[in-house]
């Protein structure tokens, strides 16, 4: 694939947000946390979740789960809370304990940029287990589109999981429409993930979250996270009342 002709290309303009931001205008937003919160959303509804409410704190998170009767789910620092239900593993959910039901999810980075998000006009999800279903979703919504990463320290610092996980999703579009422009940070994240995507695993793992979770005994999360295109679901941002929450 040769990257710098894809400038070359007309309409609107997909472009890759390294650090977190509000929405601009009209844009389609794409929201990326490899590890773990987009992947976890993914796989939870994947699996039969009926939604996934995220909010961006752990006070309001037991607050609705407690009135919604949803089972809780979330991390601090890479681990479960005291008193949740599920941490915030997408290898370890089980479709049995998850189908039909209804989950909060709270994390460090992932649900506090959906916050952000809240007031675009469209908010997907996107990890590497369904790039290619998000890309044909946000081309076929029409419009400048912008994927934004989590990054860490609730946005303060760049993850590098983050970028390849946009990159990936640049690449899908450009197969499904060779022409598309792309903006400079649309085009450092695509060459991110080419450089990557040999061994993802290996990539993912040799991140700074990455090698967090390794040392916490996650390293399956990793390995899991890491799968390209596993899953069709599209998560889809429907900001109700005081949460945030998503359907497919």
């Amino acid at each position: 694939m040769i990257v710098s002709r894809q400038v070359l290309g007309q309409g609107a303009t997909w472009d890759v947000a390294l650090l977190p931001r509000a929405p601009h205008g009209e844009e389609i937003c794409i929201a990326v946390d490899v590890l773990r919160a987009s992947s976890m959303v993914v796989t939870a509804l994947a699996l039969g979740a009926q939604e996934v409410v995220a909010v961006p704190s752990l006070v309001q998170a037991r607050k609705v789960a407690r009135l919604s009767r949803y089972l809780l789910c979330g991390e601090r620092g890479g681990l479960p809370p005291p008193g949740f239900h599920l941490g915030n593993s997408p290898s370890q959910l089980r479709a049995e304990a998850i189908r039909g039901r209804g989950l909060v999810l709270t994390t460090s980075n992932g649900t506090p940029l959906l916050a952000r998000l809240r007031n675009a006009r469209h908010v997907l999800i996107a990890s590497l287990l369904n790039r290619e279903a998000v890309a044909k979703a946000a081309l076929a919504l029409g419009g400048p589109v912008h994927i934004i990463c989590a990054g860490e320290e609730r946005g303060k610092r760049l993850a590098l999981e983050d970028v390849i996980g946009a990159g990936a999703v640049v690449e899908a579009a450009l197969r499904l429409r060779p022409a598309l422009a792309l903006g400079e940070g649309a085009r450092l994240a695509l060459m991110v993930f080419l450089a990557a995507q040999g061994d993802l695993e290996a990539a993912l793992a040799s991140t700074t979250h990455g090698s967090h979770l390794v040392s916490l005994g996650l390293g399956q999360d990793v390995r899991f996270c890491a799968r390209l295109d596993v899953w069709q679901v599209v998560p889809r941002l429907h900001p109700e009342s005081h949460s945030l929450v998503l359907h497919p």
